[in-house]
């Protein structure tokens, strides 16, 4: 009997993308029984399966869901309603930049703890790479990981894991596909965000450890 694969599917890495090529992959259905998805909710542990991590930079991946989620509830509105308060802290920020160079108090250098408490109101900036991984990697063995696909090489990741003859259909999401000021980070703003998003670091550092990626993507992974 063939193991069960769970993909961890952290949000606005690439995962859309690899949930369509794993649907087209012969290659991963002769290996696995079962492929099953942890999406927006921790990893629960099992040692009786394989995990394959869709997973990205930080930073990067921070300034996506912003831009992500500020089309989805703001101008659009599609989801305006959603989650309480949502709205209203992406309409007073309006870019990643504004609110992350308040996240740190300018006299004391402290977390300032209501910006932080905005911040954390943001879907997908709640549910970072630590929300769903910081858990499972206390447990996990390298054994049990039977790949990690990285957004900066999704192509060549999922042409490696899933099979060569997967077509893969990059999805042209909102979050990435914005003007440039609606990315750009100021020097301020890019320390306080790698400072507030430490335990993501914490956990690729991890990875890392366990023999599971190169340094060159670590070094991608962790600029």
């Amino acid at each position: 009997m063939n193991p069960t694969l769970n993909v961890v599917h952290i949000g606005k890495c690439g995962g859309s993308t690899v949930r369509l090529a794993i649907s087209q992959s012969v290659f991963l259905a002769a290996k696995f029984d079962k492929v099953e998805f942890t999406h927006i909710s921790q990893v629960k542990y099992s040692q009786h399966q394989k995990y394959l991590i869709v997973i990205r930079n930080p930073v990067d991946r921070a300034i996506s869901a912003f831009n992500w989620r500020y089309h989805l509830v703001v101008e659009t509105e599609q989801q305006k309603e959603r989650f309480e308060g949502e709205w209203h802290i992406l309409k007073k920020y309006s870019t990643l930049n504004a609110i992350s160079e308040r996240l740190y108090t300018v006299d004391s250098d402290s977390l300032n703890q209501d910006v932080s408490r905005e911040f954390k109101v943001i879907h997908h900036l709640r549910e970072d790479i630590s929300f769903y991984l910081t858990d499972m990697l206390d447990q996990l063995r390298p054994s049990q990981v039977y790949g990690i696909i990285k957004q900066h090489s999704i192509a060549s990741d999922c042409n490696l894991l899933l099979g060569p003859n997967v077509n893969i259909q990059h999805e042209k999401r909102h979050g990435d596909n914005v003007p440039p000021l609606k990315k750009e980070l100021s020097e301020l703003a890019r320390r306080n965000l790698r400072r507030y998003l430490h335990k993501d670091f914490v956990c690729i550092l991890k990875l890392y450890n366990l023999g599971l990626m190169s340094w060159n993507d670590f070094e991608l992974l962790t600029r």
